[in-house]
């Protein structure tokens, strides 16, 4: 089975298959890439973040999500798309009913084969496709069969569907509408107030409507009175533009109908709902002071006494729903006449598609009595009760308010039966206590009315006792508005948030107690980040098209809709234009707002199109009920909070744990390579080192095969300019490595060789990836057969780390050292840190070894080198001198730069002479020491310290530099620096090295330091042997006996102890001398110990 051609497949009908596959695990990946092998190349769309998921799933048609359950990514996925794209989970057995629970719409084992694991997504996006096109079709049926002309617009006016009842109504077909300004069908007059309203629409948020009133031509040529409704649906994927809804007057009543309506002495007439008139009766004309024709508006027509009386009352009348009753007066030239008026609303099945009111107005007598008044009052009184009230006479309902009749989702409910209106067990007991010889019953009976949710309901039940009659009397309250159902909602939202498993549960739980406890159309839980509110959640009353409210930045709102996160202390319900700017930006279209805060960084929100809304919290128990559910939920949230934390605490301890575990191997490796006694061994060291350190590692990635496998170490050769291995260790490292030799190129695309080069760390996370950024991408082909990253991948290796073997800021090199994985990006920061730590401790230690086996070989190389740096100081003094400079020691300060001893030969030496003649920045015979100290710049000081013990003619010089000298750069590379002279602008440097030491490298080293450093002769000769007397005879041989006593009295006596036991002046008494003649005897043969230790006069080779 093969999504790319067989019909069984994965394959989803009239559209491209589109799979989203969200996480970011070894796991996932093997499923998305079994599953790309199955479909076509395009279909599987990859999102590693929780994030990335959300962006694609919000701009592109996605028909199926895959995550990874139990994790992080898909439980978050599950919980944020609940509603929208099916998700199935790839999970273990054990976790399934878990998914599925969560929101998953199926679940697949992550061993399944290819082929069942794209038949599973391919059912799961085909169901979803059948369900998109099965409401479309409805959708499209609606249109169709609806008696208003409807056109769906582009943003400009464009019409691209007209529905059937525009060519009922005006006579045109609709497909000669199509690609035709809606505007054409309009009296010209009409056009720029339908532009302008085209405009506001397409510019307002979703769902923002309009109506105007306009005069549309039909094919006939005659104009027709119309209220154009227009909605905005640009975001709605089904319909893309604004819907215009065409609402026409009333048809004309049948001729009978109309005599008997104008045979009536009371004035009759109709409006509709924008106060058009739709008909009026001849008596009618009373009230009017012109024509009351169709169509016109009722305030033009309307005498001027009655406009403001009539506007209040009709308007009432319009926003509460409900009939109204009042009085108003005509005045002519017979006198004043006082009317009864009474206004009805249409129901609602008739205001869904006309609206309006229906006004009578009856004539009031003098002398007339006041009982219809009283009893309309008491029915308006009982209407506006919010408890149901019904009268039950022998078991059929003989009144019911308007209460009730809302409750139960009917107009009027006089002359059902009072089993319907409630369940079977309510019916019987409430016929049960009518027929009671109680006459009043303290406690209801409790049950649920007969309707689609089952409201539950206490009643009320009391006889009305009459002689020959016997009716009763129900008092229906909602036990949802009632303190009792307000105690019972808030128990049992409390319960669920108790029970709750996610902060996503709580969430949900709270709105939807605000739907049911409000009536809401909408609920959203925000959330106050730092600089911005975040949508968390969404609930709807009903079916409705999704809505998904942005994000919404802190600056784009007013005080007032910034007030309400920070300033609000209790629910509170606040009209539109307190917090219009928010609605806005959330896209939201609601006339009031109910604002619950839910601890200090959340708030709910309920929104209602409905002016009155929200009046219930007006009543201590219902705001305290919902006080009661945000308190909960914001101990619950903070809960959740804490555990999370815990469990943020947790992880990191235990990834600190780890980093601690792995930084004591890395010492423990750096202890063993500094104990290591050959060069050899710590290479070999090293890379074992490494291979164990990348295991104890594997626990920091995210799956297997992360450790590092293979590591070696790589010797640089400067003649050939080729890095070859010298040390390795891990799995298959002869196939690997045998005859491997890379160049040293700066651009290399070997990791090994480019690291030679430039002296700094490559990773290469993916060794799949063609190398980038290098010449060699063009010149040179990285995969011929002795390419380190060909032998690499061949060996299943992803990616790749190699680091230089240097220390001193890259002033020793001994090599590199290369580490491979089995998983692309194996090397993070915290690895590559303790690789480069590790290699520069086992460069420090290969340097302590070279040094140690200079030390003891038996013979030096002589340099003579060429030194062109005018800026180092050193070779600045010597240049200025003019003479010949023969170094004695380098001493390093602890405070930065070095003091040189140095003999500065006489000024007729011949060779001082000849240097001083070709240097015209000599310094002059008069104080040539004090005139160069003051023009040689970090040259803090010159003294004289007496005469060289080896050319009486020579100056013992102690020279102070503030900076690094060559000489302290040349005794750090292991070498001896034994004299300087100038030659004409340059300085002639005479080195010993020995022979141990690679003169390459330690010329390579110097001209790193000194650009321009050329050698100019090179000689090999035997070191010169010491003698081989032993220390204590020859010491005895050059000290004099009182010298010998003196310095074994002070330091037995505890002279040179710290503190010091004994005073020079007690020494002193001890031998029997004064305190001066102690102090030059001892100064005498400490002279003598210090010169046999540090005087390298050395025997002539024979």
């Amino acid at each position: 089975m093969n999504g790319r051609g067989d019909p069984g497949g994965a394959t989803v009908v009239g559209d491209a298959l589109r799979v989203l596959v969200a996480g970011d695990s070894p796991r996932i990946d093997a499923t998305a890439d079994a599953l790309a092998a199955e479909l076509v190349p395009a279909a599987v769309v990859r999102a590693r973040t929780l994030e990335e998921a959300r962006e694609r799933l919000d701009r592109e048609d996605v028909h199926c999500a895959l995550c990874e359950f139990p994790g992080e990514t898909g439980q978050e996925l599950l919980e944020s798309t609940a509603d929208g794209v099916p998700i199935v989970a790839v999970t273990d057995d054990g976790a399934a009913e878990r998914a599925l629970e969560a929101g998953a719409t199926d679940v697949v084992s992550p061993d399944a084969s290819a082929d069942v694991l794209a038949a599973r997504v391919g059912h799961v996006a085909e169901c979803r496709r059948r369900a998109e096109r099965a409401a479309d079709r409805r959708h499209r049926a609606l249109m169709e069969s609806a008696d208003a002309p409807i056109w769906l617009l582009e943003a400009d006016g464009t019409v691209t569907y007209a529905s059937t009842a525009v060519e009922d109504r005006f006579g045109y077909a609709p497909g000669e509408l199509e690609r035709t300004p809606l505007e054409r069908l309009l009296h010209p007059d009409d056009r720029p107030t339908l532009r302008e309203a085209l405009e506001g629409i397409a510019n307002g948020p979703f769902g923002a409507t309009d109506r105007l009133a306009v005069r549309i031509g039909s094919v006939d040529g005659e104009w027709r009175v119309a209220t154009l409704t227009l909605a905005n649906r640009l975001e709605d994927p089904a319909l893309e533009g604004v819907v215009a809804t065409a609402a026409l007057p009333g048809a004309t009543a049948p001729s009978d109908v109309r005599d008997a309506i104008d045979r009536l002495e009371e004035p009759l007439f109709a409006v509709g709902p924008d106060w058009e008139l739709r008909w009026a009766n001849a008596a009618a004309g009373r009230l009017f002071a012109d024509d009351p024709e169709p169509g016109r508006v009722l305030w033009d027509v309307l005498r001027g006494e009655l406009r403001e009386e009539f506007g209040r009352e009709l308007r009432e009348a319009v926003a509460s729903a409900s009939s109204t009753r009042f009085e108003a007066t005509v005045s002519d030239e017979d006198g004043s006449t006082t009317f009864a008026v009474s206004a009805a609303p249409a129901r609602e099945d008739e205001a869904a598609a006309n609206g309006g009111l229906t006004v009578l107005a009856r004539e009031r007598h003098d002398g007339e009595t006041g009982e219809s008044d009283r009893l309309a009052v008491l029915e308006s009184a009982i209407d506006a009760l919010e408890d149901g009230i019904a009268v039950v006479d022998d078991g059929t309902i003989e009144l019911a308010n308007r209460a009730l009749a809302d409750r139960y989702g009917q107009d009027d409910l006089v002359g059902h039966e009072v089993a319907r209106l409630f369940d079977d067990d309510l019916a019987a007991a409430v016929r049960e206590r009518a027929q009671s010889s109680i006459v009043r019953w303290m406690e209801p009976v409790r049950g649920e009315l007969a309707v689609e949710d089952g409201v539950p309901v206490d009643v009320y039940v009391a006889p009305l006792r009459e002689p020959g009659r016997d009716r009763t009397l129900c008092v229906v309250r909602d036990r949802r508005r009632s303190g009792a159902g307000a105690l019972s909602a808030a128990r049992r939202a409390l319960t669920a948030i108790e029970r709750a498993e996610t902060a996503a549960s709580v969430r949900r739980t709270v709105l939807e107690t605000l739907l049911e406890r409000t009536e809401a159309d909408l609920a959203v839980w925000y959330r106050a980040d730092e600089d911005r509110y975040s949508p968390a959640a969404i609930e709807t009353a009903g079916p409705s098209p999704s809505l998904e409210p942005p994000p919404i930045d802190r600056d784009r709102l007013s005080d007032d809709g910034v007030a309400l996160f920070e300033d609000r202390t209790g629910p509170t319900a606040v009209d539109r234009d307190e917090v219009g700017d928010f609605l806005a930006a959330a896209g939201i279209d609601a006339e009031r707002a109910l604002v619950v805060p839910v601890g200090d960084a959340a708030v709910a929100l309920a929104t209602s199109p409905e002016p009155l809304a929200f009046e219930s919290l007006d009543r201590d128990r219902d705001r305290e009920a919902v006080e009661a559910i945000a308190d909960g939920a914001a101990m619950a949230l903070a809960g959740f909070a804490r555990e999370s934390s815990l469990r943020t605490c947790r992880r990191d301890r235990s990834r600190l744990e780890r980093e601690l575990t792995l930084e004591a191997d890395a010492r423990d490796l750096a202890r063993s390579l500094l104990e290591a006694r050959s060069r050899e061994g710590v290479e070999r060291r090293l890379c074992e080192g490494l291979v164990e350190l990348g295991d104890g590692s594997r626990r920091e990635t995210d799956g297997p095969g992360g450790a590092t496998a293979v590591v070696w170490v790589g010797g640089v050769d400067a003649g050939s300019g080729t890095v070859t291995p010298r040390a390795r260790a891990g799995r298959d490292v002869a196939d690997l490595l045998d005859g491997l030799e890379l160049p040293v190129d700066r651009e290399a695309p070997d990791p090994t060789g480019r690291t030679a080069a430039r002296g700094e760390a490559t990773v290469v996370d993916d060794l799949e990836a063609a190398p980038t950024g290098t010449a060699a991408d063009a010149a040179t082909d990285p995969d011929d057969s002795n390419g380190e990253r060909r032998r690499a991948r061949e060996a299943g290796f992803r990616s790749a780390l190699s680091v230089p073997l240097s220390h001193d800021r890259d002033e020793f090199r001994y090599g590199t050292v290369t580490a491979y994985a089995e998983r692309s990006g194996a090397f993070g920061d915290r690895l590559r840190r303790i690789v480069g730590f590790l290699a520069r401790v086992a460069a420090y230690a290969i340097g302590s070894l070279e040094r140690e086996r200079a030390l003891l070989a038996d013979g030096v190389v002589e340099l003579e080198v060429v030194f062109r740096d005018d800026s180092e100081p050193f070779a600045a003094f010597v240049r200025r001198v003019g003479r010949r400079v023969d170094v004695r020691a380098v001493v390093p300060r602890s405070s930065g730069g070095a003091t040189v001893y140095c003999a500065i030969a006489p000024a007729d030496d011949a060779a001082a002479t000849e240097a001083g003649n070709g240097n015209e920045n000599a310094a002059t015979e008069d104080d040539p020491l004090q005139s160069a100290a003051d023009s040689v710049s970090d040259l803090e000081s010159v003294e004289l310290v007496g005469d060289d013990a080896e050319d009486a003619r020579s100056q013992l010089v102690e020279l102070e530099f503030a900076g690094a000298t060559v000489a302290e750069r040349i005794a750090t590379h292991g070498g001896v620096l034994r004299s300087a002279r100038a030659v004409d602008d340059r300085v002639r440097l005479v080195i010993e090295l020995s022979r141990t030491l690679e003169v390459r490298s330690f010329l390579d080293a110097l001209e790193r330091a000194y650009p321009g450093t050329e050698l100019v002769a090179r000689r090999e000769r035997d070191r010169a042997t010491r003698t081989t007397r032993p220390f204590e005879a020859e010491l005895r041989d050059r000290l004099s006996e009182r010298q010998l006593r003196t310095l074994e009295s002070a330091y037995y006596g505890g002279f040179f102890a710290w503190p010091r036991e004994s005073t020079g002046e007690e020494v002193a008494e001890s031998l029997g001398v004064s305190q001066p003649t102690f102090s030059r005897h001892l100064r005498l043969a400490e002279g003598k110990l210090f010169e046999l230790l540090f005087d390298e006069r050395f025997s002539a080779p024979e």
